[in-house]
C-alpha cells in the first residue's frame, strides 16, 4: 500500500522544532524586521510608477520602506493563518488583534452567520501568495493579495454534525486578502477584508 489514500501517511511534523526561543531564527528575523519597520518614517512614494507590476512595486517600495518588507508581508500571512486555524479550533479571539471586525467575520463564517453552524480549518499550509495592487498612497496604506493555501475545512451545526465540506480531504484554497498598515508594534500590518475565490465550503 503506497499511502496515498491514507491521511495518517502523510508526516506529522511540517515544520521545524524549536528547542528554545533562541533557537527561532525565523521569528529574530522577522522581529529585527519588525523594529526596522516601526522606526521608519514615511517616505514620499511619488518617485515610483505605477506603471509596473505589483511585485515590482512593492519591490520598489521595500526599498525606501522597510514596512512594506516582503520578508515582513509573508510573515504576516502565516501569523493570520496560524489564528485562523487557532481560533476555529479553540474559539479565543486570537484573530481580534490582526483584523478588522469584517475581515473575521469572513474567516470565520465563510458560509454564513448563522451562530449555529461553526466553520473549521485544519492543517493549514501556504502554498504562495502574490501581490494584486499596491497602494501606499492611501490612508492607510494598503495591498490586495492572492493567497494560496492548502488545507482541511468544513462546517459543522450545532450538533458537531459536518454540513458542509469534508475532516479528512484537502483542498487548494485561494484567497484575495486586503492587508492595511496599521502601524502599532505588535501588528504592522491587518488584514481589511478576506474573499474567497475557490475551494472553501
Amino acid at each position: 500500500m503506497d499511502g496515498r489514500g491514507d491521511r495518517f501517511a502523510r508526516p506529522a511534523l511540517i515544520r521545524p522544532l524549536i528547542p528554545s526561543a533562541w533557537a527561532d531564527e525565523g521569528r529574530l528575523r522577522e522581529q529585527a524586521l519588525a523594529e526596522l519597520a516601526n522606526d521608519t518614517t514615511a517616505p514620499n512614494p511619488a518617485g515610483l510608477t505605477n506603471s509596473k507590476g505589483a511585485r515590482d512595486r512593492l519591490l520598489d517600495l521595500a526599498v525606501i520602506d522597510s514596512r512594506f518588507s516582503p520578508a515582513l508581508i509573508d510573515a504576516t500571512i502565516r501569523h493570520l493563518l496560524d489564528a485562523w486555524e487557532q481560533e476555529t479550533l479553540d474559539h479565543a479571539p486570537r484573530l481580534a488583534p490582526r483584523t478588522a471586525a469584517t475581515a473575521r467575520r469572513q474567516l470565520l463564517h465563510p458560509a454564513g452567520d448563522d451562530p449555529s453552524e461553526r466553520f473549521a480549518i485544519r492543517d493549514v499550509e501556504l502554498a504562495g501568495w502574490e501581490p494584486i495592487a499596491v497602494d501606499p498612497d492611501q490612508a492607510p496604506p494598503c495591498m490586495t493579495l492572492s493567497v494560496s493555501i492548502t488545507a482541511i475545512r468544513f462546517v459543522t451545526d450545532a450538533k458537531d454534525v459536518i454540513i458542509a465540506g469534508t475532516s479528512t480531504i484537502r483542498h487548494a484554497i485561494e484567497l484575495h486578502w486586503k492587508l492595511e498598515l496599521a502601524g502599532q508594534p505588535d501588528v504592522l500590518w491587518q488584514l481589511a477584508d478576506s474573499r474567497s475565490i475557490s475551494g472553501m465550503p
